[in-house]
């Protein structure tokens, strides 16, 4: 019932801090997300596999890293390799060179440091699931409640992408269709997404441009990842050279339109649009869009690092904001529990009148409404607790400490470390005075700007901002 309300449903441990930004994908069979890394990261990669059936089996992180028993082979050979790749630079590129790229923007990200003629013949290794759970410069010990159902399901694969020095990829196992995604998995396909949409920050949702059908199972994993997540879902056309000028403006109306309805929302969604992989395009009336989304979509996934830190603060105070109302309701249940007898009978009025208690707690607490949880999932949880006597009350005193998080000891953790300048810095108060001070008209008092104190431009301020 306590990680009812939280937006990871479990503890963030040391590892999930410390560890790179992590971009999950989701999307059905056959659309490319594979493949779509497999552009990203310039070649092939340990454990891949791509086909039109559903051949990704299960849930892959592409790590960075180095296979050590080739690092001494990649050693004697730098020479020679060397001697090769000035040779391959002075003669003619040849046009069916599958690893090159379209756009000149992503080229440097993409195929960047790569040896043995330009090519990366899939370096690397894989690890296994368990193995995972117990690495501690990994995020993925948690992974561990799954059971080995999932675990074996789970696979690490150790890549030398220059991409992967900044993010780690997640590629996920397509979405079926019908009962096959519920009765041929051995493990809870919509839960395990979750954990790692919540830990993840940035999340592509991959369609097909030939086939832009949305399953009801897809937009089931889809609503399961969105709680506390909705601003980091990005949508990516894939195979849009495949489909005629007018088919692409038919297939980009209808992908928006079906967004809307699963996320109830007037805001659309991000949607980059494109052909990621390495053949040439089959039609090129959009090439210049398609550059275009492709060096944007690769501009924010290097540029993710650059935000890691303020986005886990961000999720540190959500968690905070959260378990302060979350605390306020079941203190509010508890006290409102009869001792002895009747407490069947008061916990169902009180599930009833679930609405009418929030409106109470939020106005005795002084809390956001946008903070509770919706009163139906809410309700659905309490009804499986046995005695709402068994919670644990929260004093004044602990409702303090959360607030005193948010207030005083996070703000002094963020101060300074954001890049925004300090409005308190003495260097910036001497020169914004100093761009300030103009010629002063004959007879006016020109002391006031060189004589007023801190305090006097502190009351100033907040008088400006009264009016």
């Amino acid at each position: 019932m306590y990680n009812f309300c939280l937006p990871t449903n479990a503890e963030i441990h040391d590892s999930e801090f410390d560890a790179k930004p992590m971009v999950l994908m989701i999307g059905q069979y056959s659309t490319g997300k594979t493949t779509f890394i497999r552009h990203l990261v310039g070649g092939d990669y340990p454990s891949m596999h791509i086909g039109p059936e559903p051949t990704t089996d299960r849930f892959t992180a592409l790590i960075h890293g180095h296979d050590e028993t080739e690092e001494d082979s990649d050693g004697e050979d730098d020479d020679d390799d060397d001697d090769q790749t000035n040779s391959n630079t002075n003669s003619s590129s040849t046009p069916d060179d599958e690893f090159s790229t379209r756009s000149p923007h992503t080229k440097t990200v993409l195929t960047k440091a790569w040896k043995k003629d330009g090519r990366n013949k899939s370096s690397g290794k894989t690890i296994l699931g368990n193995s995972l759970t117990v690495m501690p410069e990994l995020p993925f010990s948690t992974l561990a409640t799954f059971g080995s159902g999932f675990l074996s399901h789970f696979v690490g694969s150790i890549c030398p992408a220059p991409l992967l020095e900044h993010v780690t990829l997640i590629d996920t196992p397509g979405v079926l269709s019908g009962e096959k995604q519920r009765l041929s998995r051995s493990y809870d396909f919509a839960k395990a997404s979750r954990w790692f949409a919540d830990r993840s920050d940035l999340i592509l949702l991959l369609f097909d441009a030939h086939k832009l059908d949305i399953s009801d199972e897809l937009k089931d994993v889809i609503e399961t990842i969105r709680p506390h997540n909705d601003n980091k879902i990005r949508c990516v056309l894939n195979k849009a050279d495949g489909v005629t000028r007018e088919q692409l403006v038919r297939v980009y109306g209808s992908l928006m339109w079906s967004m809307g309805k699963i996320f109830h929302s007037p805001e659309v969604v991000r949607v980059y649009t494109g052909s990621y992989w390495d053949e040439p395009l089959v039609h090129d009336d959009f090439e210049t869009m398609f550059e275009s989304d492709e060096w944007l979509l690769i501009n924010e996934l290097v540029n993710l690092p650059k935000s890691c830190a303020e986005r886990k603060v961000n999720e540190v105070v959500k968690r905070i904001r959260i378990i302060k109302v979350h605390v306020c309701i079941l203190t509010y249940l508890k006290n409102h529990m009869p001792r002895w007898f009747g407490k069947k009978k008061m916990q169902e009025a009180l599930i009833e009148d679930l609405e009418q208690i929030f409106d109470i707690v939020r106005i005795e607490n002084n809390l956001s409404s946008g903070d509770f949880p919706d009163v139906n999932d809410f309700a659905n949880c309490l009804r499986e607790v046995e005695d709402f006597s068994s919670f644990v009350a929260a004093d004044k005193k602990t409702l303090r400490l959360l607030d005193d998080l948010i207030l005083i000891h996070i703000p002094k953790i963020m101060k300074g470390t954001s890049g925004i300048s300090d409005p308190n810095n003495p260097n910036r108060k001497k020169t914004a005075l100093k761009h300030r001070s103009k010629t002063p008209k004959k007879g006016t008092d020109t002391t006031m700007d060189s004589s007023m104190t801190e305090e006097e431009l502190n009351g100033l301020l907040i008088k400006v901002r009264h009016t």
